[in-house]
């Protein structure tokens, strides 16, 4: 069976787990035998961004500006500067019973807000906040998504996968990658992942999107060849564990015919092709596993794990 590491790429809240890949990875190793490994991307991008080395160095460009100021202004910014260098110091506040104290939490809230003024203001037109990364490209325009793709001034994801990521799976010798996408501001750092992978880690035979946000999109707009196949080989669309176990045995199979493997977005011949839809005919049969996922890394100070108690609803969701 194919190496596998299933990715939740940065662009979303690092307050706790999200549940996709944990339920993936507990149906493929219980059910169907399979090794699976899972990385959240996510957390660790935010644990770095918001990390003393991040800020002094974001501090230090922000004092190289040539911006000038009265100062009154020039001491507030000194100020603010001073209070982002204890951003360690906040996130150990929110991830300890500290949290639970007011003052200690307003505290660490307002260093927060200072070092994410301060990053944002050298960030080259990249927004950062808890809830999103906002890059100065059009997350509903294609053509704009694939210009972010090579732009290491405005896309901080290519030097964040490239420092330490792609080395890891160099190293491991990862065969497939399947990379969940459950909202838009996901959307440039699964894809620039993608490229990245294509281009320099040659062990990875295979990689797949999926996820709530990447079914919609290729179900509504994907009706003919799309500029996203370039890097990546399929996406598996509606609910993943079933379809994603069929298709790792085609590719342990070396069978290169996708057509067999339900729920899958594939292109052939310069075409995309839709395959069967199947739902699934369990509910919660496995219990989910975090097993990869750094848990004392989210911005919480007790772990919050999440659970579902049902699938797909009365509104024909496509989970």
């Amino acid at each position: 069976m194919p190496k596998t590491l299933l990715v939740f790429p940065p662009g979303w809240s690092p307050v706790g787990p999200y549940l996709a890949l944990p339920v993936l990875k507990s149906y493929l190793q219980e059910v169907e035998q399979y090794k699976v490994d899972i990385v959240d991307l996510n957390v660790e991008f935010y644990d770095d961004l918001l990390s003393f080395r991040h800020v002094e160095e974001c501090c230090k460009r922000y004092r190289e500006s040539k911006d000038s100021f009265s100062s009154n202004v020039q001491l507030t910014i000194e100020l603010i500067q001073k209070s982002a260098l204890n951003v360690d110091e906040a996130k150990d506040i929110f991830r300890s019973k500290r949290y639970f104290n007011l003052k200690e939490r307003q505290y660490a809230e307002n260093i927060f807000r200072n070092a994410l003024y301060i990053i944002n203001h050298v960030s080259y037109g990249v927004k950062y906040t808890f809830n999103s990364i906002d890059l100065p490209y059009d997350y509903y325009s294609t053509p704009e998504i694939m210009k972010s793709l090579a732009d290491t001034l405005h896309n901080p994801f290519i030097s964040f996968y490239e420092t330490a990521f792609l080395k890891r799976i160099q190293r491991e010798k990862i065969e497939f990658i399947g990379i969940s996408v459950s909202g838009c501001f996901q959307l440039i750092s699964a894809v620039t992942l993608a490229k990245l992978i294509k281009e320099e880690c040659p062990s990875v035979k295979h990689v797949s999107l999926g996820g709530n946000y990447i079914t919609r999109l290729a179900d509504d707009c994907m009706k003919e060849w799309h500029p996203f196949f370039e890097y990546i080989d399929s996406i598996m669309m509606y609910d993943g564990e079933e379809p994603l176990a069929r298709l790792l045995e085609a590719l342990d199979s070396g069978d290169d015919n996708l057509d067999c493997v339900p729920n899958l977005c594939h292109a052939k011949g310069g075409k995309i092709y839709k395959n069967h839809r199947i739902e699934q005919t369990f509910i919660n049969d496995t219990v989910p596993d975090f097993d990869g996922f750094a848990l004392s890394k989210y911005f919480m100070p007790e772990l919050i794990l999440p659970v579902y108690s049902s699938r797909q609803c009365f509104n024909h969701c496509a989970f």
